[in-house]
């Protein structure tokens, strides 16, 4: 005998608990309003009966011996609509696009080959990880290099952490678009790159600029952004002036 029940549950007991929660063919369907909160594909859950009751989802029947039934619970993360569920019921259809679009951004990339599939494997998810967590200005003009998912933006002085390591693995586009947002919206008319976090990632910036021009050697691109360079650099030689000392005597 198999008995199981999914319930919703919220926080404040209304925004996002399910309105609604009809059956459809092969699976239920859970909304608030028009829009989809969950669609459950009951299509590989024979022999067992899906069923929507108040405020839950209920599988149950008899399943014999060694055998197995599968329920996939779908919760789309975007607006969608309730009649929309049917896309999430053929995952045939869009899990080839999602695999295509991941190949095709490391396409061009470095491909790792080593005998340690863990850690193969953790490479490609530190370089996928940096993709989910940046963000993008101006329609994808510029790269946002998080350096964390949800809690820390493009922080001066660790950001071009994230912009070298994606740089060394060949993400060109990635790093290169990185370095366009800090130049075009983070260096001020002073010289300096500050997000009010530090000064000191105005010299990392640079560093790390430096080592990508070196391995990438795009003259054009660099002439494009050397007037920017040229004024950071004459803001660091003048606060130099600050801590230098002249005159017998004077330690």
């Amino acid at each position: 005998e198999v008995s199981l029940q999914l319930k919703f549950s919220s926080k404040d007991g209304r925004k996002n608990a399910p309105d609604s929660i009809r059956q459809v063919k092969d699976g239920v369907v859970a909304a608030v309003g028009d829009r989809l909160l969950a669609y459950f594909d009951g299509g590989g859950s024979a022999p067992l009966n899906l069923r929507a009751q108040a405020g839950a989802v209920d599988l149950t029947g008899k399943l014999a011996a060694g055998k197995s039934a599968r329920l996939v619970v779908y919760l789309p993360a975007w607006p969608m609509d309730r009649t929309e569920y049917a896309v999430l019921s053929s995952p045939n259809r869009w899990t080839g696009s999602f695999e295509r679009y991941w190949k095709d951004q490391f396409a061009e990339a470095m491909q790792i080959d080593i005998p340690d599939p863990l850690l193969a494997n953790a490479i490609r998810a530190s370089q996928v990880h940096c993709f989910l967590a940046a963000r993008n200005e101006d329609r994808g003009r510029y790269v946002l290099p998080w350096i964390a998912s949800m809690a820390y933006g493009p922080i001066d002085l660790e950001a071009p952490a994230v912009i070298r390591g994606m740089d060394m693995c060949g993400h060109t586009d990635f790093a290169r678009r990185g370095f366009d947002y800090f130049l075009a919206k983070r260096y001020n008319d002073r010289g300096f790159l500050t997000t009010g976090y530090t000064l000191s990632g105005t010299g990392v910036n640079l560093w790390v600029l430096a080592e990508h021009h070196a391995r990438r050697n795009d003259r054009e691109w660099l002439q494009s952004i050397a007037p920017r360079l040229v004024k950071a650099c004459k803001w660091i030689a003048h606060e130099r002036t600050k801590t230098k000392a002249g005159g017998a005597g004077v330690p």
